[in-house]
């Protein structure tokens, strides 16, 4: 592992680009909840949900716990299918997740 960078380009891979177009659905999507815009945030994770799979149930979770049958909490299964992308990265999902979770409850 380099500890500087030297010009070449990074390795990544399709799993790495798919966490961080997640992250950044999650981060417009927490911006949509607290500027008051929740159909605009629901319509982003549906498309989401629609693109990969893995966030249907969480989206749909999300969706019953925003009418307060949700149980365990509207964001925690979207959180916990973020995590499961790439685990190396909980620095950065876990205050994703939780700016998700605050941009809820925001008026």
């Amino acid at each position: 592992m380099r500890s500087t960078y030297d010009g070449r380009p990074f390795p990544t891979t399709r799993k790495y680009h798919t966490g961080v177009r997640t992250a950044a659905i999650f981060l417009l999507t927490a911006s949509d909840f607290a500027g008051g815009r929740r159909a605009d945030a629901l319509t982003r994770l549906d498309a989401l949900a629609g693109h990969d799979h893995r966030f249907a149930e969480p989206v749909a979770h999300l969706r019953k716990g925003m009418t307060g049958d949700g149980g365990d909490g509207p964001v925690a299964r979207l959180g916990a299918a973020l995590a499961a992308e790439d685990r190396s990265l909980d620095f950065v999902t876990a205050p994703l997740v939780e700016s998700l979770r605050e941009s809820m409850v925001t008026p």
